[in-house]
This record gives structure tokens, C-alpha cells and sequence, in this order.
């Protein structure tokens, strides 16, 4: 860290000494009045000198407003500077990890310590620095003032610094057992927060959905019981230290007056000790509290950033080499996730300018192979060379210059069409991108997109279809033309007419360069030079197909189960499609079924739109249940506690008026000392209860508002979610929602009203006129207030947009680094991330350059005020209207009257970000929600029908009206061309979104009409994108039914072929995941997704693409097993093989977001072929 602040270093030495500087001329105002009151005194007092003082004052005043706003703005352009460095390194440094790095971090844990724990280390440097010079000079130089006065009262006024500085330590000591628990709550928060969002579309689907709401909920709770005992633990400390910043009176006070009673001090001398004693520990404070904040919160952060930068890169060789050629050779290849073996002893070679194939199950290790050549990971054992040149000993970049990998979860960027296409070659001219987008079928379908080339995509993709992704992808690997072309099911999710087509586009690439294509669809590998066949993670055999028929009986086999996928037709009983069978009806429904579901905390009631709400009305309103105990016991407390807070300054100032008047007696001073130290004993136990109850209000009040979030996403339709980015929805969760403060607001607030009316009524029975004089400023301070609200209303949107940004595009870089990683984009090349951090940090400065000066400016018309007082007290004891003694006496309330102001200042800033994070939660809260039904009605049968529906995403239209029936109790299929609106229409029978126009109905009823439990039940899915979450097997299946046998989870699995497949694994059922199911094969993701909707058994069963990513010998068991699920139930598929659904009741063609034919009584593929050709022609 000390290197990557070295350039920031001058930066910070001015800054610190600008803000010391700024502190000596904060003193000055109190030598000037002292000065004044010495020369009334023994007579000398003139207009000219009082006007003189008061110039001094002014000046004093400037000054330290520029040196302050210099200090800051230096400090704050010196904290985004290293800011945005150590960004930049930690994003470097991920692509120089292993692709095994993500698996086991996840994605929100990342974007953690790069967008929040590196933001902690600015407020450190950027608050800390100019604290912590101000916290060291201002008591050294007041103590050093006042000595030169007298030394026995400077060594009083700081008499109690040892104390308070011997109790911060324990604060930390009992604080420090909770922080590592509170931030891993934080941080296991983020990213179950982000799989609650990104997972949405899962959850929705299943019965219960509730379910994973739980894990967030409990993920919120803990957060919220952990921070509770975090933020309490000290609270003892804390009130003393509390107290203790007023508690040198208890000191000044009888020390004070023994000297004045014994004659060694006067009365002016007496009150300018305790006027400016007072507040010499506060600033003290600032040392502490700076200090204190700047050691945790680079202590948290440096763990989170360690956890990147100490973890082991791939290593870069010191003298890389050039391949001599494009020919691939895997040599005696071990490899391991962790501890589950991958790969064993695996040879083979993949010569230059041939086609080289690999086959296998699910889960041998073919994508595993793919992404070692791309050096994601590197071998345990053996060695992969390219050319000859072991990929270790490769440039990074010259590696990857070499590769064009279409993975098999074709990830795009969240960025535009072209842009996608765009980073296979980044110079690539306007003609080249769009002949890439011809030739890999792009140009096909972006006519029908609003912006064409230029319609943003989403994150990872997510507007467009699997098919259209995958499209994407090929024309960026088309457009790239890289020696080396690696395929890893590249076509997995086309239609068959796209498909070869695409077919033909490879061919195209694939001529004079090495190609290593990983399919399960074999026809599409028939003709490569080299088929190897992999199983259990060894090459069993290799050779030309040909070869492999005769000599290998399991690629012989694995060939016989695809050419029977291959004809492969739904079953029928003797002859005729499945018949609708007595269960084939509308399940019994629990009586709670038929009313909306309730959680604890699922919505308030409805209310006038929280945009619309005043700042103070939005707050309360999400202080949600808490709010009865904020106003009836936390703020009579508050108030108590700064009843007593300013007892000490009357009491003060009683003891001065009788210095004053020369009755002061050592029986009064002992009274008033006693007096300030019970108010002191009972603001300190009123403070504990208060904060105590402030904490209680705050953790309750804040999960209550993340859950409530949580539960309105639930409701809000799916499109809603999936056009903003993640990181957004994550922040308001874990970021907005948690700055919705209601500890430090409440308890400023309230100081600020009490403390200075008290005071302002004694101020006005001390003088009228220099009362008028003290708040003669307020009115410009009031206008310098609403000056820098109009500043920050100005710019802050920017900064919420950029930092929004910047989070979404790392989120972006983290979740998508395998794609980013094989176009050669890491680090700063990858430049919508490297943009959107820049201008971050010009945002950022441009922020505090815009708002420092109004900042300021405020605290100068502040200050000026007590020259004002200055003026127009000196004037009046000139002219022998006004004695020393009230002019002092009124000085000293006056700096007790505008402390609490200056605080309530730093609360306007303060409450300016509390604002901007209220809004951020109010914007979510106020996302539409699919609405209950007012009048519940529930199916008669299982009838689907589509009523001239019409649907967009956002401006984009996906169904067009669209009207058509599909019979109870029987299967029915969706087909067409990538895009046309299947997998949309099957995700509207779900109710994942609402229609635009017309009605879908159940048995009769609009879905909009069926309770949301009624509808879960008799729905299940299995989507074309499988979601699984990061956790166990046994977790992800009892998504389904929560209340599942262990029995009925492994009937599940083995109906979906993957039961032997996790009792392979090291813990079985207990195996996590990962992220998205990130630990295991495609194939193994998509069985256990099956088998949770096996597990499910709804009477309505919807089936995108379901076995795309299966081998053939798994496909065709799992057909059977969703066959064998299909029976009695009203089935919809949606399939791109018309043998699949050859013999299904019905088949809906789409094309172009239309029905342009329904068809049936087909009996062989061929005849629907034929009229699935003639339909979909364009």
C-alpha cells in the first residue's frame, strides 16, 4: 500500500499542512477577544482596535476556510488517485488467477472488496488525514496558547486527555471480538443477495419459492445480530468518553476558581480557560476517533484485498517463447479441481490445420481440456504445449492471441451487439463486424431489435436468447480468426436450420487452421480428422470415426444412444399420443393456497409512491416497524440526554457571572463542580440506553427494510429485474438499505434543536443586542445551506450513475472472466470497465471540487459570526454601555450556541448521503409488482390457452398477438428459430412476467386471477439456462420440495440419470455447488435441474430445451425419464429437433415473435420438417 500512495504523498503532505495551518487560524478569534477584554480592562480599548480585532477575526476566518477546503480537496484528489490504482491492480490481478480462484470466491464477494472494502481505504485517507492533523495540532497548539497565560490552568484544561485516551483503546479491544463476524455477515450478505437477484427466475418457477428468500433472510438476520453486538459492545466506553468531552469543566472549574479565589488568575482569564477549555478535548477526540477509524477500516480492507493479491497467479514465464506453429499436444496431463481428479495421464495431439473432435459423458473432462490449452488453469502434472512451446512458457497475451473459443455458456458482455462482436478484434472496421454478424447468422435477428447492432444486451446476455447468444459468440470467434479455433458445443442452442448453417460459417473458419470442437450432437464431428473419446477423465481411445466404430465399444455405443436421440419420439400407448389420465387434473389445493402468500415482512401497505415523499416522511416511513420505537423511546431519551449535555455550560455559566460579581466562594464552587459531575454521570448512563435503543432500532429497522426488499422482488415481474443491472439491486440490499441510518440523525438532530435554544435563551437574557449580532449570520448561513444543497443535488446523480457503473461492468468482468480471459481483454484492455472506473474517479473529483467550496463557505459565515459579536461587543464597551464580564459571559454561550449549529451543518452533508441511499431503496420499493388477485379464482382444468396475448421486453417486442389452446393432460410442443418467442411464451405460463395485451388462462382462469401458491403448485420448469445455487446438492433439489425425503431427492436423481454422478463426488449429496453451479459439468447442472423439477411432480410441466447440454447415452436416458414424468400431465416443450415431438398433440410454430401455424397427426419427421421449412422461410 505505502508504494501505491507514494504518488499521492505530496499531495497529503499539503493537505496535512494546510490543515494545520487552518487550525492556528482558528485560534485567533479567542486571542483577539481576550486581547480586547485585557484592554477594556485597564482602559485602553478604542474603536480603532476593536475594529481592528474584528479584522483580524475576518482574516483568521478566511483563512482557515481556504486552508480547510485546500486540505480537503487535496486530500480527497490524493485518496481517488490511490483509489483508483489499487482498483486497477486488484483487476489486473484477476486475470492473472486461475479460473479455480472464481469458483471458490464469489462473484459478490469480489465486487465486494473492489468497489466497497478499496472505498473504505479513501474515507480513511480522505476524512482520517485531515482529522488526524487537526486532532494533533489543535490541542497542542491551545495547550501551548493558553501556557503562555498560565501554565497551571493549560495543564487542567488537558488533565482528563489521559483518561479519555486510556478508554478508546478498550472500546476497541471490546468491539474487535465482533468486526471479523460482522464482516463476513457483510460480505456471505453480498453474495447471497446476488444469487437471490440473478436466481430470480429459478426461484419463481418452483413450488415454495419462499424457500431461497429464507437463506436471504437468515443471511439479513445475522447481519442484523451480529452488528447489533458489534455496535453495542463498547457503548459503556463510549458514553464516558462522551461525557468526558465536556468533563474538563470538572477540572478547569474548581482549579480555576481556587486560583481566581487565591488571586493568581482574573476573571477574563478564568472564563478564556474555560471558553476555549470547553472544546480542546473535542479536538482531542478527532485524533482518537481519526486514528481509530483509519487503523479498522485499512485493517478490513487490507484482509479482503489480500485475499486477492496474496492468492497464487499463474505464474509468467521470465523468457516467454513463440510457438512454431498452431499444433496442440496434451503430454501425460493430470489436472484437479481442488481435490475431485479431472483429468488422468491424458496424451493426445491435435495437429496443425486439422479438426480434432473429443466425445465423452457428461463430466469426463471435455471443457475441462478446452480450457487448458486457454491456460484458465494450469496442470498438475504433464504439460500442454502450442507449437511446441509448453503454454506456460507463452506470453499471456500472445496465448491468447492465438485461441478463439466459443465456450459452451456463451457469456456476452454487458454491452451492445456490435460491441460484443466487436471484442474478438477491438480494430476491426465497421464492414468486417457486420460481415462476421452475416456469416454466423447475427444480422438474422437484430432487425427485430430496437437499436439493431447497437441494442445493449444485458448482463451476460440476458435480453437475447440462448440461441442468439450463442450467435453472438460465434461471430466474435469468426471475427477474431485466430489459428487456434477451440468449440466447445458451439451450437448447442441453435435450431437445426441455423445450425448448419453456422456448421457452414466454421467450416469456413476452421479451413487451414487447428480446430477442437467438444460436441455431443456427434453428426456435427463425423468428418474430423481425430476423434479422441474421454471417459472418467481418460482418453479411451482415438482415431477417425471409422476406426473408433470398429475398435472402441463405447464410442461404438455412444453412437448407437445418439442415433437413437436422434429418432427419438415421445412414447405412445399402442399407437396414439399420451392420453389425458384420471390425475391428469387440478391438484388439491391447501386452503392457504387460495389467498396471497405472507411473509413477516413482505410489503407495508399501500401507500402514495416513496419518490414522492418528503426526505423526513421517506425516512420514517422506512423505519418500517421500528417506528414506534424511534419516536416513543428513542427520541424522549435523546432528548434527556441533551437536557443534560447543556446543564454544564448553564451551570458554567453561573459560576462565571458570580466570578464576575465577586461572590464566588469555595462552597458555590464545590456545589457547581457536584452539580456538573452528576449531569455528567447521568448523560453518560442516558446515553448508554439511548444508544442502546438507537442500535436496537437501527439493526431492526434495516433488516426489516432488506427483507422487504427481498419479499417486493418476489412480486415485481421479471423483466423489471433483468433490465437493470444486478449490482444495483445487490447495492440497494446490501449498501443503500444498510446507510439508511437511524443512530447518528436522530441523535445530531436532537442535539442541534436543544442544545442551541437553551442556549439562545440564556444568550438573549445576557444581551439582546449581541444576540441579534450572533444570529444576524444565520440567515446567510441558511442561504450558503441551500447554495451547497442545489451543488449537490447538481452533481450527485452523476456520482450514483458512475459508481452504479463501475459496479455493474465489474460484476460484468468477474462473473464473465473466462469470455473476458479468452478474448485477451483482462485488466485495462477490458475498456468499458476501465472507462467506467476512470470516470468514477473524474466524477469523484469533480463531486468534492463542486461541493467544497459551498462546504466551506458555510463554515466561514459561521465563524463570522462571532467576529460580529466581536464588533458589536467591542463598540458597546467602548462606549461603556457593556461590561468585560457580560461581553465574556456571552462569548462563552456563544460558542455554545454555534457548536451544536456547526454539528447540524455536518449533518446536512451527512443527511444529503442518507438521501441519496433512501432514494436508491425507495426506487426499488416502488418497482411494479405482479398484482394479487382481488377476487381469487382457481382452474377448472388444465387447459392452457392464449388469448391474443402480446409481450414486450421493454421496447423490444417478443410475442405479437399471439392466440392459442393446448388441451388438459396431454404434450404439446413450441418450435421455430432462435428467438421467435418460445422460451418467452413458456416464462409467461409461469407467470415470470405479465402480459402486455390479451390473457392467458388455466382452466378457464387468468393466470392473474390464480393465487400465487395455487399457481406454483401447478407449475413446474426446467429452463434452457440452468440456475443452480451456491450451495449443496440436496439444498438446490429441495428448492422443489422443501419437505422432501432424503428418499424422494434420491427417486428424483436417479430418474434423471445423476444420482451415480453424485455419489461420485467426494461429499455426494452434500457437495456444494459453487457458484451457478460452477464446480460441476453443464451436463451434471442440467440433470440435478431436471431432477428438481422431477422432484417438484406439478401437474403442468414446462420443458425449455431441457436435455441440450446432455451426452447422448445421459440424453437418452433422461428423455425417458421425462417421459415416464411427461404422463399424465399437460406438457409444453420447447424443441428445436422435430423427431423430439414428432407424435406430440400439438406443435405451434413461431417465427418472429407470431404463431404462424398450429399443427398435429403427424407420425414422422419429415412431414413436420417439411412444414416447419415452409413456415419459418424469411
Amino acid at each position: 500500500m505505502l508504494r501505491t500512495l507514494a504518488p499521492q504523498r505530496w499531495l497529503l503532505l499539503l493537505s496535512v499542512a494546510s490543515a494545520v495551518l487552518g487550525m492556528a487560524c482558528g485560534l485567533a478569534p479567542f486571542y483577539a477577544a481576550y486581547r480586547m477584554v485585557l484592554a477594556v480592562g485597564d482602559g485602553s480599548l478604542t474603536l480603532p482596535d476593536t475594529l481592528f480585532w474584528t479584522f483580524v477575526i475576518v482574516g483568521a476566518v478566511v483563512a482557515k476556510a481556504a486552508l480547510m477546503m485546500a486540505s480537503t480537496y487535496l486530500s480527497h484528489v490524493a485518496a481517488f488517485g490511490l483509489l483508483h490504482e489499487f482498483r486497477r491492480r486488484l483487476i489486473a490481478r484477476f486475470n492473472d488467477l486461475p479460473l479455480g480462484f472464481f469458483s471458490a470466491h464469489p462473484a459478490g464477494t469480489l465486487k465486494k472488496t473492489v468497489a466497497e472494502d478499496v472505498e473504505q481505504i479513501e474515507e480513511a485517507i480522505a476524512h482520517a488525514i485531515p482529522d488526524l492533523s487537526a486532532g494533533v495540532a489543535v490541542p497542542l497548539l491551545t495547550a501551548a496558547f493558553l501556557a503562555i497565560i498560565d501554565w497551571r490552568l493549560a495543564l487542567a484544561a488537558i488533565a482528563l486527555f489521559p483518561l479519555l485516551l486510556a478508554l478508546y483503546p478498550l472500546t476497541l479491544r471490546l468491539t474487535k471480538p465482533h468486526s471479523a463476524a460482522h464482516f463476513l455477515a457483510l460480505t456471505r450478505l453480498k453474495s447471497v443477495t446476488i444469487e437471490y437477484v440473478q436466481g430470480m427466475k429459478v426461484i419463481r418457477a418452483f413450488l415454495r419459492s419462499e424457500a431461497h428468500y429464507t437463506e436471504l433472510k437468515e443471511a439479513i438476520d445475522t447481519v442484523a445480530s451480529v452488528g447489533e453486538r458489534y455496535s453495542t459492545a463498547a457503548l459503556v466506553p463510549m458514553s464516558l468518553i462522551y461525557a468526558g468531552l465536556r468533563g474538563n469543566i470538572l477540572v478547569l472549574l474548581p482549579v480555576g476558581g481556587a486560583l481566581l479565589l487565591a488571586g493568581s488568575i482574573d476573571a477574563a482569564t478564568f472564563a478564556l480557560f474555560l471558553m476555549m477549555g470547553m472544546g480542546i478535548n473535542a479536538s482531542a477526540m478527532k485524533l482518537l476517533f481519526a486514528g481509530g477509524t483509519f487503523y479498522w477500516r485499512i485493517k478490513m480492507a487490507a484482509a479482503s484485498i489480500e485475499t486477492i493479491l496474496g492468492a497464487d497467479p499463474l505464474p509468467v514465464s521470465d523468457d516467454p517463447k513463440t510457438p512454431a506453429g498452431a499444433a496442440v499436444r496434451f503430454e501425460g496431463v493430470d489436472f484437479a479441481y481442488a481435490d475431485r481428479p479431472v483429468l488422468r495421464a491424458v496424451d493426445f495431439t491435435a495437429e496443425e490445420g486439422r479438426f480434432t473432435a473429443i466425445v465423452g459423458p457428461s463430466g469426463s473432462g471435455k471443457t475441462t481440456i478446452a480450457r487448458l490449452i486457454a491456460r484458465f488453469w494450469d496442470v498438475n502434472g504433464g504439460r500442454v504445449t502450442l507449437g511446441g512451446v509448453d503454454v506456460r512458457d507463452i506470453a499471456p497475451d500472445d496465448l491468447m492471441g492465438r485461441l478463439a473459443l466459443v465456450l459452451q455458456d456463451a457469456w456476452l458482455l454487458n454491452d451492445t451487439v456490435r460491441a460484443n462482436i466487436r471484442a474478438g478484434r477491438p480494430d476491426a472496421t465497421p464492414e468486417e463486424i457486420e460481415d462476421a454478424a452475416r456469416r454466423a447468422r447475427v444480422l438474422d435477428f437484430v432487425d427485430d431489435l430496437p437499436q439493431g447492432l447497437d441494442t445493449p444486451v444485458g448482463e451476460g446476455g440476458r435480453q437475447l436468447s440462448g440461441g442468439q447468444r450463442q450467435r453472438v459468440a460465434i461471430a466474435r470467434a469468426i471475427l477474431k480468426a485466430a489459428p487456434v479455433v477451440i468449440l466447445d458445443e458451439a451450437t448447442a442452442a441453435l435450431d437445426p436450420e441455423n445450425e448448419a448453417l453456422i456448421l457452414e460459417a466454421l467450416q469456413e473458419l476452421a479451413r487451414d487452421r487447428t480446430v477442437i470442437a467438444i460436441a455431443h450432437r456427434l453428426e456435427t464431428i463425423r468428418a474430423a480428422d481425430r476423434i479422441l473419446y474421454l471417459e472418467a477423465g481418460q482418453v479411451r481411445a482415438q482415431g477417425d470415426h471409422d476406426t473408433l466404430m470398429d475398435d472402441c465399444p463405447e464410442y461404438a455405443q455412444l453412437w448407437r444412444q445418439y442415433e437413437a436421440v436422434a429418432s427419438w419420439q415421445l412414447p405412445t400407448e399402442e399407437g396414439q399420443a399420451l392420453a389425458a389420465r384420471p390425475d391428469a387434473a387440478v391438484p388439491p389445493l391447501e386452503p392457504s393456497a387460495s389467498v396471497a402468500p405472507e411473509t413477516p415482512d413482505a410489503e407495508a401497505p399501500a401507500g402514495p409512491s416513496l419518490s414522492r415523499l418528503t426526505p423526513l416522511a421517506l425516512f420514517l416511513a422506512l423505519a418500517g416497524p421500528m417506528k414506534r420505537t424511534l419516536m416513543r423511546r428513542a427520541l424522549p431519551l435523546l432528548f434527556v440526554e441533551s437536557m443534560f449535555m447543556g446543564t454544564p455550560v448553564f451551570v458554567t455559566f453561573v459560576a462565571l457571572h458570580d466570578a464576575f460579581a465577586g461572590v464566588l466562594s469555595p462552597g458555590r464552587l464545590a456545589l457547581y463542580t457536584g452539580v456538573v459531575l452528576a449531569c455528567l454521570a447521568i448523560q453518560a448512563v442516558v446515553n448508554v440506553k439511548a444508544n442502546r435503543t438507537l442500535w436496537c432500532v437501527q439493526t431492526g429497522a434495516v433488516a426489516a427494510l432488506q427483507r422487504r426488499i427481498g419479499a417486493h422482488l418476489r412480486r415485481v415481474p421479471l423483466g423489471e429485474i433483468l433490465s437493470r443491472n444486478t449490482a444495483v439491486i445487490e447495492a440497494a440490499i446490501t449498501q443503500h438499505a444498510t446507510e439508511t441510518n437511524f443512530v447518528v440523525p436522530p441523535s445530531q438532530v436532537m442535539r442541534a434543536l436543544v442544545g442551541p435554544a437553551v442556549a439562545f435563551a440564556i444568550l438573549a437574557a445576557i444581551d439582546w443586542r449581541l444576540t441579534l449580532a450572533l444570529a444576524g449570520t444565520l440567515p446567510l448561513f441558511a442561504l450558503t445551506v441551500a447554495w451547497g444543497d442545489r451543488r449537490y443535488r447538481a452533481v450527485w446523480q452523476d456520482l450514483v450513475v458512475s459508481l452504479e457503473a463501475f459496479g455493474s461492468r465489474l460484476l460484468d468482468y468477474i462473473q464473465g472472466m473466462a469470455t473476458i480471459r479468452s478474448l485477451g481483454l483482462g485488466g485495462d484492455r477490458f475498456t468499458a470497465l476501465s472507462e467506467a472506473l476512470e470516470r468514477h474517479r473524474r466524477v469523484s473529483i469533480a463531486t468534492v471540487a463542486r461541493l467544497t467550496p459551498a462546504v466551506g463557505t458555510g463554515w466561514a459565515v459561521l465563524d463570522a459570526a462571532f467576529a460580529l459579536v466581536v464588533l458589536v461587543g467591542g463598540t458597546l464597551m467602548v462606549q461603556g454601555d457593556m461590561g468585560p464580564d457580560r461581553f465574556l459571559l456571552f462569548l462563552v454561550f456563544g460558542v455554545a450556541f454555534l457548536g451544536p449549529i456547526g454539528d447540524a451543518f455536518d449533518l446536512v452533508a451527512y443527511g444529503r448521503l442518507l438521501e441519496r441511499s433512501m432514494r436508491r431503496v425507495g426506487a426499488i420499493l416502488d418497482l411494479p409488482v405482479l398484482p394479487e388477485p382481488t377476487t381469487p379464482r382457481l382452474p377448472a382444468s388444465l387447459d392452457i390457452s392464449f388469448d391474443h396475448v402480446s409481450f414486450s421486453y421493454g421496447d423490444r417486442p417478443a410475442l405479437r398477438d399471439v392466440s392459442f389452446t393446448l388441451e388438459g393432460g396431454r404434450v404439446h410442443a413450441l418450435v421455430g428459430p432462435s428467438g421467435s418467442g418460445k422460451s418467452t411464451a413458456l416464462s409467461l405460463i409461469a407467470r415470470l412476467w405479465d402480459v402486455d395485451a390479451g390473457h392467458i388462462r388455466i382452466g378457464g382462469a387468468d393466470l392473474r386471477d390464480i393465487p400465487t401458491p395455487a399457481r406454483e403448485r401447478l407449475v413446474s420448469i426446467v429452463f434452457q439456462d440452468t440456475v443452480l445455487f451456491n450451495d449443496t446438492i440436496t439444498a438446490n433439489l429441495r428448492l422443489a420440495k422443501p419437505d422432501a425425503t432424503d428418499g424422494e431427492l434420491v427417486a428424483a436423481a436417479k430418474a434423471a440419470r445423476c444420482h451415480d454422478v453424485i455419489m461420485a463426488l467426494e461429499h455426494g449429496y452434500d457437495t456444494v455447488v459453487g457458484e451457478g453451479g460452477g464446480t460441476l459439468s453443464s451436463g451434471e447442472r442440467q440433470r440435478i435441474a431436471i431432477a428438481r423439477a422431477i422432484l417438484k411432480d406439478a401437474p403442468i410441466l414446462l420443458l425449455d430445451e431441457a436435455t441440450a447440454s446432455l451426452d447422448p447415452d445421459n440424453e437418452y436416458e433422461v428423455r425417458a425419464a421425462l417421459a415416464e414424468a411427461c404422463r399424465g400431465k399437460t406438457v409444453v416443450i420447447v424443441a428445436h429437433r422435430p423427431n423430439t415431438i414428432v407424435s406430440a398433440d400439438r406443435v405451434v410454430v413461431f417465427d418472429s415473435g407470431r404463431v404462424v401455424e398450429t399443427v398435429s397427426g403427424f407420425t414422422d419427421p419429415a412431414s413436420l420438417r417439411a412444414v416447419l421449412d415452409r413456415r419459418t422461410q424469411r
